[in-house]
């Protein structure tokens, strides 16, 4: 059901939508999406696997989850060379937007350079989101953006050096014996905040207490990136 969904989504529309969501400069308040892009990386990775090779994907998801960390952030999605942050409850750097952009950059930068011993750069934007319900369809967008641009590569790979429709390109592929499936190649992965209960000791009462903890989970089924952050929402409002 959700690849129909991604497939029936109109780009153009919502790009329209957070493009002039974008924030260039000044203080940005919650919620919002840092979006992070690679650069260049078809030339300097020219000798990896094409499309998407798991250790590129592998050191993003890596960097991702180190994001996470630094931002104290609440979700990530990870699809070809895009991160993309979630940010509901906590503003670094009180929101100044220069700093969060350049820090951002600097630390997926770096963490991806080293793992993949290639020296490596991302452009890093900010996306306002008008509340945080906005960051599904924001979501289902980046997924359909990564999908179709993942389907164009495998097209001119094995067809044509022209792309056509998105659903030709998919049912001429498959002619070729050549199926798309809904995984992290084609449609990425998204990091998630998963809570459990964890005993502890209180040496002060010297008794023993259920302590909540956070952990980040991954997954590279959309569907479930798509419950989680709605979860993750839910959860927040009804703080």
């Amino acid at each position: 059901m959700m690849k129909k969904e991604i497939l029936s989504i109109n780009p153009s529309v919502l790009s329209d939508i957070f493009t002039r969501s974008e924030v260039w400069g000044g203080y940005i308040d919650l919620p919002y999406v840092i979006r992070l892009d690679g650069v260049g990386f078809g030339r300097i990775l020219k000798d990896f696997e094409k499309p998407r090779d798991p250790r590129v994907h592998k050191a993003l998801v890596d960097s991702c989850r180190e994001l996470m960390k630094y931002f104290n952030a609440d979700f990530c999605y990870v699809v070809s060379d895009e991160v993309n942050i979630f940010s509901f409850r906590y503003n670094p750097y009180s929101g100044r937007f220069f700093k969060i952009v350049s820090i951002s950059s600097s630390i997926l930068s770096s963490h991806t350079s080293l793992y993949l011993g290639r020296p490596l750069y991302f452009d890093s934007r900010v996306v306002k989101l008008d509340n945080m319900y906005r960051a599904i369809p924001y979501l289902l967008y980046r997924a359909r953006i990564g999908f179709a641009n993942y389907v164009s590569k495998l097209y001119t790979l094995y067809i044509d050096k022209h792309t056509v429709d998105l659903n030709e390109m998919i049912l001429k592929l498959r002619e070729r014996g050549i199926d798309i499936d809904f995984d992290w190649r084609s449609i990425g992965t998204c990091l998630y905040m998963s809570r459990y209960i964890k005993k502890g000791f209180n040496p002060i009462d010297k008794v023993y207490v259920d302590v909540e903890r956070r952990v980040i989970q991954e997954s590279s089924d959309i569907t479930k990136c798509v419950e989680n952050l709605l979860n993750t929402v839910k959860s927040l409002r009804n703080q």
